[in-house]
């Protein structure tokens, strides 16, 4: 195969896996979106159980007061019972004091469901805290393991621009050129496998006579459409070097 088509494939393959690398680098933070929804629901879940707690403690006072109000009434009223000689006016006394008797009843019901309401809300408060907790502690833990393997891709492009540089160095420099200028057209794919008469990068057909000529590997070939650099890869040596670029099944096309 000619050696600067070799140095061509050599070069796609690292800088498609510096690509990837980059990629992954870029797409980490993203990582953290849904545990920052998460963070921000809890906190949200929090701040209403304590609003909601609040409110029903001052409603709880309210009834509280209100009880006793009506309690210090009754007591009057009881006191007031011996004071009354009218058989009529008695009567009446007597149904007042069952009547305020009777609210002291509901209003009773009514401090138990606030309280009810108070302590829920407490519940609420507390297991959103807990998980908010929970939450800054998986952001955390999260963030960590993404500056690890952020450094360990940055580590890997870095040893890949080392190779990088020696291949480059030994190609012919408008070879290089043209490969640039590919790169920036063809989404950073400028070399790809031509493959049963059809180019991988745009799944275009290949004229018979160019794929012959591909095959041979004596010189650099292009497809007719993409512009792409072409190469073949033989059944014997596919499994073991594979191919820089996708396939047509995996590729969205151009």
């Amino acid at each position: 195969m000619n050696e600067q088509l070799q140095l061509l494939i050599a070069l796609q393959k690292i800088d498609s896996t510096i690509l990837a690398a980059r990629r992954d680098v870029d797409l980490m933070p993203l990582r953290l979106t849904e545990r920052e929804a998460a963070l921000k629901k809890a906190e949200a879940l929090y701040a209403q159980a304590e609003k909601t707690a609040e409110e029903a403690l001052q409603k709880k006072h309210d009834k509280e007061r209100e009880i006793s109000e009506t309690n210090d009434r009754i007591e009057k009223l009881k006191k007031r019972s011996s004071e009354i000689k009218k058989n009529t006016e008695y009567q009446a006394h007597l149904a007042e004091l069952e009547r305020v008797e009777a609210d002291i009843k509901t209003l009773d019901a009514a401090l138990i469901t606030l309280s009810e309401q108070v302590n829920r809300a407490h519940q609420e408060a507390a297991e959103a805290k807990k998980r908010i907790a929970v939450e800054q502690e998986g952001i955390s833990a999260e963030r960590e393991g993404i500056a690890a393997e952020a450094a360990e891709k940055e580590a890997e492009i870095k040893r890949l621009k080392i190779e990088r540089k020696k291949i480059v160095a030994k190609l012919e420099p408008d070879v290089n050129d043209h490969y640039m200028l590919l790169m920036r057209a063809c989404r950073g794919v400028a070399v790809a496998e031509a493959r049963d008469e059809v180019c991988q990068g745009c799944c275009i057909h290949i004229p018979p006579q160019l794929f012959v000529e591909i095959k041979s590997g004596d010189a650099i070939e292009t497809c007719p459409q993409c512009r792409r650099i072409l190469y073949y890869v033989r059944p014997d040596a596919e499994a073991s070097n594979g191919n820089v670029a996708n396939s047509c099944r995996q590729n969205t096309g151009e």
